[in-house]
């Protein structure tokens, strides 16, 4: 069975961007908007819904649990 995908306006896009930026959290933006955490991720680094011109990644993310050791 497919899964169904949830497809963004230009509008919506935007307003998800508009979210990244002021710092609303991923899991808290795929809730509001019905669209996975990998696609606000997506949206963030620029791999869906690019905006050309504009600078990627929206934020940068730090992986839970790094601690900055090697």
């Amino acid at each position: 069975m497919a899964r169904k995908v949830r497809i963004l306006t230009k509008n919506e896009a935007e307003e998800v961007r508009i979210d990244i930026r002021d710092g609303v959290d991923f899991a808290t933006i795929a809730k509001e908007w019905r669209i996975s955490q990998h696609a606000v991720s997506d949206i963030n680094g620029g791999h869906t819904y690019k905006i050309r011109g504009f600078t990627y990644p929206i934020v940068e993310r730090v992986k839970k649990g790094h601690n900055g050791r090697s």
